[in-house]
């Protein structure tokens, strides 16, 4: 029988190698963790656990077999910003694509995950990935945490850029998965980097500060239905930020409208011709 493509992920011992044990043992745990968190979920836009190991946890013999990924959406990212070149604005067309087939998966993933009382803590775009399908995947579940509906956490975590205000220094939720991904989704937008200037990306020097009240340029987000749904929810009060399953049904809604606009702009004529090769 042939395997379906997979991915195999353990500990790397060379970089631990010479380390304390308590590194090899925080690194095996996390790993452990994360097996165990993607044991208890089955998303279509989530990475699938393929099997895990019987090795020793802390002789770094465990691993974790996961289903295979073609690229991330990191690379996918640099990519477009190649092709956006000197333009300011991302074409309304390009636009569209990206929010029906990276977006809203991202979404629901994570409307899933919300269910499920798990926050993902650590969302940005070299933590998506796209299968041979060209289907997306949220993977690296090493941050993850299942919290109980109510239940306010501590802990700063996560990717500085992509990182809600409040996981800086104050207790947090649920919300700050919607801030993150609200920050992304400008990225995917605008094909730029997010908050470029405060964090190079190729930098050792300290990041500048970013003040919990700064944001993205929406003068680079033509759509008004868009730039609103960024201002909610990147919020910096956590109330006021909308759930998953607001975002997924305002993003459809933009994809909807978005169609019937272009539709209605086509020639009768080429209207007629559309749906009668389409018939062949």
């Amino acid at each position: 029988m042939d395997l379906p493509p997979f991915a195999l992920k353990q500990v790397c011992m060379n970089i631990i190698e010479g380390e304390n044990e308590r590194l090899l043992h925080v690194a095996s745990t996390d790993l452990v963790h994360e097996a165990q968190l993607l044991r208890k979920i089955q998303h279509t836009n989530i990475i699938e656990l393929v099997g895990t190991s019987d090795g020793a946890i802390d002789q770094g013999r465990f691993f974790v077999i996961l289903e295979k990924l073609e690229c991330t959406l990191e690379s996918k990212v640099e990519k477009w910003d190649g092709i956006r070149g000197l333009k300011q604005i991302t074409p309304k067309s390009a636009v569209e694509l990206r929010v029906s087939l990276v977006a809203l998966p991202i979404a629901s993933g994570l409307e899933y995950l919300h269910s499920k009382n798990i926050i993902y803590r650590d969302l940005k775009p070299g933590n998506i990935g796209f299968d041979e399908l060209g289907n997306i995947k949220i993977f690296d579940f090493g941050l993850a945490i299942e919290v109980p509906k109510g239940k306010m956490i501590e802990g700063t975590t996560g990717t500085l850029r992509y990182m809600a205000p409040e996981m800086k220094s104050n207790r947090y939720s649920f919300p700050v998965d919607v801030y993150s991904f609200a920050i992304m989704l400008w990225e995917i937008i605008t094909s730029r980097l997010p908050f470029a200037k405060e964090i190079p990306l190729y930098s050792f020097s300290t990041p500048i500060d970013i003040s919990d009240d700064r944001r993205p340029d929406l003068k680079y987000v033509e759509s008004k239905t868009l730039a609103k749904l960024l201002g909610a929810c990147w919020s910096v009060n956590p109330d006021e930020r909308w759930d998953f399953e607001k975002i997924i049904l305002e993003l459809q809604n933009y994809s909807l409208e978005f169609a019937r606009v272009k539709a209605s702009k086509m020639k009768p004529s080429s209207r007629r011709l559309s749906t009668s090769q389409h018939i062949r």
